[in-house]
């Protein structure tokens, strides 16, 4: 009898945590259990106004990211100065869930449902409210998760005042709005990876008053396995190109994409061999504005050499780089150590002359003068070293060590030798290449 009960309390215990914790084992559907929260202020009667329109069970949907992370938003996309309301909704039938976008006006001082799309989708990933024809009429444009985070549709839609027009129905699996033939208006860049052929595809829809063409597609390295967010960027030309960074093995390549005579073009990539290998770094180290002009720079990382005299293991020389066409020009030479947070800016001349190792037990840098004719080891020149706060107030560093930087926890060193002498470097010119890495 009291194993009986034991288990029926064990029995009620599971079930109250399942209940609390929301999840349920008895029911496929949860959202059939639930009604729409109840909106307050000016959306509430919006909402009413919707539910009257559905007329049966809904869940409201919340955009992931995008504009608006708002299941019912505000926006005036006719340009009269009058908002409308744009909603995001789910219905389910026979198992089938279907997204639904709505809008919703005001007639005679009531909201009334105006137009409305829909898409067999499980979710919302990302909205925007942009006029990307210039004609006053603001396009919704939402990315909806098809099919978990896996398979994503891009949809375009124009509100014509009584009905949604769909402009454009893509799949994707990143997608930016940008212009990249310098026609003045926000055209649609699409990326989409198919992971079971191993090969993906960039297209770019070109959206005037006159309709939407797709200016040009074009294959780029399908050996990856996740993008970055695509990021516009302004070339040294002057026109706008997009960085994706993508994940390719234990690191990263950056596609450039941008047009030119009505093409679609990655400068970086071998139609040959069917990938992108000059951009490919063997580090999760995305583009970033180093340089500060307000533009993302491209790293490109190159292994220096190692000698089994050398007591230490290679370290990375990182080239910085802007995009000119099909160039690379390079802007900084650097030598990042993320680990310790620090980095060693460079001259061009420099960079070619030195060899860097690191002593990750002792948590150095060693910056050596190298021959790469003969490919041998010179003098060492200076070498970084990071140690606890509390080992540099013990006093063991204060003779050789030049402090570069310092926090509540750490201390960073510097110790420069009479060969670097040769290069105009001493403990001055080495704090004027070191520089903290903000987060």
């Amino acid at each position: 009898m009291k194993k009986a009960i034991k288990t029926l309390l064990v029995i009620l215990c599971l079930f109250i945590c399942v209940t609390l914790c929301g999840c349920s084992p008895f029911w496929g559907d949860a959202d059939s259990l639930l009604k729409a929260p109840k909106l307050t202020g000016e959306l509430q009667p919006v909402q009413e106004a919707l539910e009257k329109a559905v007329g049966g069970k809904y869940s409201l949907k919340f955009p992931a990211s995008g504009e608006t992370k708002a299941a019912i938003t505000l926006v005036d996309l006719d340009g009269d100065s009058q908002n409308e309301a744009v909603a995001f909704y789910s219905t389910s039938e026979d198992n089938t869930v279907t997204m639904h976008v709505a809008v919703l006006g005001v007639n005679d001082g009531v909201w009334q449902r105006t137009a409305e799309g829909k898409i067999v989708a499980g979710g919302v990933e990302r909205v925007h409210f942009t006029d990307m024809d210039s004609d006053g009429v603001k396009e919704i444009i939402v990315g909806w998760n098809v099919y978990g985070a896996v398979e994503k549709t891009v949809s375009v839609y124009e509100y014509t005042g009584n009905a949604l027009m769909g402009l454009i129905e893509e799949p994707y699996t990143a997608f930016l709005l940008c212009d990249l033939d310098n026609g003045f208006s926000s055209d649609l860049l699409t990326v989409y990876l198919d992971l079971s052929a191993s090969s993906a595809t960039a297209k770019y829809f070109d959206v005037t008053p006159r309709g939407v063409s797709q200016l040009a597609a074009r294959p780029i390295d399908g050996n990856v396995t996740a993008y970055y967010d695509p990021v516009l960027v302004k070339m040294q030309n002057g026109g706008y190109c997009v960085y994706l960074d993508c994940v390719k093995g234990a690191g990263l390549v950056t596609e450039v994409l941008y047009v030119k005579e009505n093409r679609l073009v990655a400068p970086f990539h071998d139609d040959v061999a069917k990938e992108t290998i000059l951009t490919y770094r063997p580090a999760l180290v995305p583009c970033i504005d180093y340089d500060g002009d307000g533009n993302l720079e491209i790293p490109i990382m190159t292994e220096q050499p190692t000698e089994g005299d050398v007591a230490a293991s290679a370290a990375y020389l990182t080239v910085w780089h802007s995009v000119q066409g099909h160039e690379l020009l390079p802007k900084a030479y650097t030598l990042m150590n993320y680990s310790d947070g620090y980095t060693i800016t460079l001259t061009r001349e420099l960079a070619e002359k030195v060899a860097t190792v690191r002593n990750l037990e002792n948590r150095e840098r060693i910056v050596y003068d190298y021959d790469y004719e003969k490919d041998r080891f010179l003098g060492e020149l200076f070498r970084i070293r990071v140690v606890s706060k509390t080992a540099y107030d013990s006093g063991i560093y204060n003779d050789t060590y030049t402090v570069l930087s310092s926090n509540e926890t750490q201390v960073w060193l510097a110790k420069v030798s009479a060969d670097a002498k040769k290069y105009g470097i001493d403990e001055n010119k080495v704090r004027e290449m070191f520089n903290i890495i903000s987060n």
